[in-house]
């Protein structure tokens, strides 16, 4: 382990940036809806509700279309029976993601997983061989009290690792996610398809091919918030 980073650590974010899953889930929740008569776009429920848990999600559209929250069990649950058929041939990894968590490891960094998703997806995500034994820390947002865009679930990571929030760098591509890095006091790159928009995040990138370990090093070596 390289001394110099052994003191420092990245939380990553799950869905769209380890895995290439966020699009499968917003897929899967617009068919969902769809069953109980609500139309949404996909692209749009991913930047509305990227890391919120399924059921706030959902009772918040159940709610705004009018529709009975009695329905939210019923709607969870048909989300994730289409998004396990979706994922039965295999889990999408993001492009050059094993670049970016060997490049990490081999620098010393302590790596973890801060996901809105619920425990056992993230578990059955991260069992896939290349990025099996990455990762010393796995927290879900099921595990804290409250979801992105509280910083809950970032806070809980640096807690398991040992580190303070100063000492931590979140990987983003949700607009909750990156509002629960900067509240949890850390520092924050954010994977978003338009750099030029406003995001709350110390440097945007358009995708893991963009982030290096130089980029890393220079927001986590930075001064403290």
């Amino acid at each position: 382990m390289t001394k110099d980073c052994a003191d420092k650590a990245i939380i990553f974010d799950m869905d769209g940036v380890i895995s290439d899953t966020q699009r499968l889930h917003s897929e899967s929740e617009v068919e969902a809806l769809a069953r109980f008569g609500i139309t949404c776009i996909a692209h749009e429920l991913t930047i509305r509700y990227s890391g919120v848990p399924d059921r706030e999600m959902f009772s918040d559209i159940l709610e705004n279309h009018g529709v009975s929250p009695t329905f939210v069990n019923d709607v969870e649950q048909l989300k994730w029976r289409i998004l396990n058929k979706k994922i039965e041939q295999g889990i999408p990894l993001i492009p050059n993601i094993e670049r970016l968590l060997g490049e990490a490891i081999a620098c010393g960094y302590r790596l973890a997983v801060a996901s809105g998703a619920p425990l056992h997806f993230i578990h059955q995500v991260i069992s896939h061989p290349v990025l099996r034994d990455s990762f010393e820390v796995v927290v879900s947002s099921e595990e804290v009290p409250h979801g992105k865009p509280a910083p809950d679930v970032f806070l809980e990571a640096a807690s398991r690792l040992s580190m303070e929030a100063q000492d931590c760098l979140v990987i983003e591509d949700g607009y909750n996610g990156l509002v629960g890095a900067g509240r949890a006091g850390m520092r924050c790159i954010g994977i978003v398809t338009d750099t030029t928009n406003a995001w709350p995040a110390d440097l945007l990138v358009r995708s893991v091919d963009d982030i290096s370990m130089e980029k890393i090093a220079a927001l986590l070596y930075q001064s403290p918030r």
